[in-house]
């Protein structure tokens, strides 16, 4: 009853995907993000109005990008008597406020902007300002038509390190080549946002148990949303869904088929700059009914760093442990450490 359970909750998931497939791609957003430097103009207050693609304005142009994007950008300067430079050029400062608008003009996933300072004794101070496109890559790729709005997939690769032990027989250790496929975009709909990924052994390097090697396949499918966004960078996530597990060696004398179960999936992001990130995760796994007796649980953690070509390269490290009553009454854990590294395709 579990199983189907799982089933239906991934095939509801899948079906998600394909509802959404022929939105316009105006209704898909893409993050954009002002970053103050370490020693920021302690007079000005900055601030995008607009931060989604569907508030810029797009041009197409010759340029190499293909595209030209400005965003509103607005703020208050308030340093009496100051004046306020843009490449050399006063912004014009309403007398009372000090408020002020740009449309800035993007260069690429990062767009460097120096403002100048000079106050009425003539010192002056700067500061670079940072907007950042978070999915640049992925932007152009969908303003040229080539993919679906919103549509990210990964793929990287992993040294992965295993313990497996099983009643009855000996303890195993192997060192492993994992390969990762991942898939997310946004459903369209409650601010909710499909992920799932397939990952697998890809090539056993060495093993503690002579011509013995343990296999092991997963998918994880799930939905969820960000629940609470934090000054400071930091946003917190919720998700739910489906997870499917096997394992096994050439001899059948380890292994499992088959595991299915309902995940729980918190995760906190903490945005360090304009282009770095840090992920951090908890999944549980209730494999038969609700209890923890027979469960997967997981931790990981991610550093991401922004190209300013727009790729998004991370280096990750997770940490799994399966603890299962095999068919035949043996009591099966298997503990797997993964270092890897992971690269957006588009």
């Amino acid at each position: 009853m579990k199983k189907a359970a799982v089933i239906l909750g991934m095939a509801v998931a899948v079906y998600c995907v394909h509802l959404v497939d022929g939105l316009d791609s105006r209704a898909s957003e893409f993050d954009f993000k002002v970053f103050r430097s370490k020693r920021p103009l302690v007079d000005l207050r900055l601030a995008l109005p607009s931060t989604s693609i569907v508030e810029a304005d797009v041009t197409e142009w010759s340029g190499a990008q293909g595209f030209l994007i400005t965003l509103p950008l607005k703020g208050n300067f308030t340093l009496v008597d100051g004046a306020l430079l843009l490449r050399d050029s006063a912004i014009e400062l309403k007398p009372e406020t000090g408020a002020f608008s740009l449309r800035v003009a993007l260069s690429g996933a990062v767009t460097p902007i120096m403002l100048t300072q000079v106050a009425a004794d003539g010192t002056v101070k700067q500061e670079e300002v940072q907007i950042a496109a978070l999915d640049w890559n992925r932007l152009m790729r969908q303003l040229r038509g080539e993919i679906s709005p919103a549509t990210t997939w990964n793929a990287g690769l992993g040294l992965a390190s295993l313990n497996y032990t099983q009643s009855g027989s000996q303890p195993l250790s192997q060192f492993s080549l994992s390969g990762k496929l991942s898939y997310s975009r946004p459903l369209g709909f409650g601010n909710l946002d499909l992920q799932g990924n397939l990952y697998g052994t890809l090539l056993p390097l060495t093993s503690s148990v002579d011509g013995v090697y343990v296999r092991q396949i997963g998918l994880n499918l799930r939905v969820g949303r960000s629940i609470l966004t934090i000054r400071g960078g930091y946003n917190v996530l919720l998700y739910g869904g489906g997870f499917y597990s096997s394992a096994y060696s050439a001899d059948d004398s380890r292994g499992f088929k088959n595991l299915m179960g309902l995940q729980a999936y918190p995760a906190v992001q903490k945005r360090l700059n304009a282009r770095q990130r840090l992920d951090v995760y908890l999944k549980v796994v209730p494999l038969f009914g609700l209890s923890l007796e027979e469960r997967e649980l997981a931790v990981g953690a991610s550093w991401s760093y922004l190209t300013l070509k727009g790729r998004v390269w991370s280096a990750q490290v997770d940490w799994s442990d399966i603890l299962i009553n095999a068919s035949g009454g043996e009591r099966v854990q298997s503990r797997n450490v993964v270092f890897g590294i992971t690269r957006n395709l588009y």
